[in-house]
């Protein structure tokens, strides 16, 4: 995994047209990947697909655990990881019986897991990424809702789902590969800085400000009014779990419950670019005349333990 994070990041704008075209895939082949899904699911008959599905999901979770207890073993912060693995299968089993109304839908952990690999090589950040993983898969959501008419209302549930693979891609990555950069008072700024942050904040206010212009409404007024943006079509559910046709029972995320979610994922993942150091097995920390920085191995920019001038490292 190394290996690979280093070839990327020396590569960053086929990055960038590899990560544009994956997530074009995942969005824009949505409906025909529901169509297969719903061919499998009237040839097996649903009970088992959705037995097949678990099992699968279940198999390579154990397989992931392996690995990764594997690695941990081996290197750095063995508590640490291990902590954040242990409790990342457990959100994400939560999540698989609360959020889900088909089992198939689990391929969003896999999708977002995915994606989190080249994001992190551009970001070298795990707090970036998983922001940057946030917008993309509300993008995912938003092109569901507002541009296919069969869907009622925005999918927060379908979010979270994705921002959970974006936690099992950063988890895989914090334990293969460890802490890219020595985290200071100017790193904390530079996330603060960082255009996938600054975006949310951008959107934030855009939301806040629609809907003290009545022009944003998460769900359709009492005389059935609409606003200009509406985030659901059919008025909230009145009970907390909502039970499907085929006996799944599941619980739909109101935007801010959504927003809360996604806001905790993430800070509790951020920490991992605190809490992490420089491990000696790939990164290596040189001197530096403001802050350290550590610059990896093998890569073209490592000129050995002595100073370097700020212009001939790139970030």
């Amino acid at each position: 995994m190394e290996t690979v994070i280093r070839w990327l990041r020396d590569r960053q704008i086929l990055v960038v047209i590899f990560s544009a075209i994956y997530f074009a895939a995942v969005v824009l082949l949505h409906e025909e990947v529901s169509k297969i899904s719903v061919w499998l699911r009237d040839l097996l008959t649903l009970k088992l697909y959705n037995a097949l599905i678990t099992l699968s999901v279940i198999s390579l979770c154990l397989l992931l655990t392996i690995f990764l207890v594997s690695t941990i073993r081996q290197g750095e912060q063995k508590t640490l990881k291990l902590a954040y693995w242990c409790f990342t299968l457990l959100v994400a089993g939560i999540s698989y019986n609360t959020l889900l109304v088909t089992n198939v839908e689990a391929i969003h952990f896999a999708q977002y897991a995915f994606l989190a690999i080249p994001i992190f090589a551009l970001t070298m950040s795990y707090s970036e990424t998983l922001i940057w993983v946030t917008l993309l898969g509300a993008i995912d959501e938003a092109y569901q809702y507002f541009i296919f008419k069969n869907w009622i209302y925005f999918d927060f549930n379908d979010v979270v789902l994705n921002v959970l693979g974006g936690c099992i891609g950063v988890v895989l990555l914090f334990t293969v590969c460890g802490k890219p950069e020595s985290f200071t008072r100017r790193q904390r700024w530079k996330l603060l800085k960082s255009p996938p942050f600054l975006t949310v904040v951008g959107l934030a206010a855009v939301a806040m400000l629609l809907s003290a212009g009545d022009l944003l409404q998460v769900y359709p007024g009492e005389d059935g009014s609409k606003a200009l943006v509406l985030l659901s079509k059919v008025p909230p559910s009145q009970t907390f779990w909502i039970t499907f046709k085929w006996g799944k029972t599941y619980h739909i995320l109101t935007p801010m419950e959504g927003f809360a979610v996604c806001a905790l994922l993430i800070g509790c993942y951020a920490f991992m670019d605190r809490a992490s150091h420089c491990s000696s097995s790939g990164w290596q920390e040189i001197p530096w005349p403001v802050t350290p920085v550590c610059v990896w191995r093998g890569s073209r920019n490592f000129e050995g333990p002595h100073w370097i001038p700020a212009g001939r490292l790139r970030e």
